[in-house]
């Protein structure tokens, strides 16, 4: 009886997980609209522009993918992406941050910054 258990969990399981990732795939798929009007609105980019969001984009990846469970920026990291997001004026887009990250992020970069006398 438990022999005959076995199987049929492991089938069970395994279908449960496939509904999973196609489910996952399905939700973080970009739409057909969204990717149009990212296309529309980089045809109006100049290359340098696209290179520099691109070089971000990557320099951010580099980051994420150290072997640590927070990955600290150094000092060379903090000056490339400073220099890479002056280049791009829709940096905030090509920040990849949760909405609620990226409204803080403009809420913080929206205060004029006040340096002391």
């Amino acid at each position: 009886m438990v022999i005959n258990l076995l199987p049929r969990i492991k089938r069970t399981t395994l279908h449960g997980l496939q509904a999973l990732r196609q489910h996952l795939a399905s939700c973080t798929r970009p739409t057909t609209a969204a990717v149009a009007i990212g296309m529309a609105a980089d045809l109006t980019r100049s290359t340098s522009e696209l290179i520099a969001e691109n070089a971000l984009l990557r320099r951010q990846l580099i980051i994420l993918q150290r072997r640590r469970k927070h990955p600290a920026l150094l000092r060379w990291d903090r000056a490339m992406l400073v220099l890479l997001a002056s280049r791009v004026t829709a940096w905030r887009q090509a920040l990849p941050l949760p909405g609620w990250r990226r409204q803080a992020v403009a809420r913080c970069c929206a205060r004029p910054i006040v340096l002391p006398a």
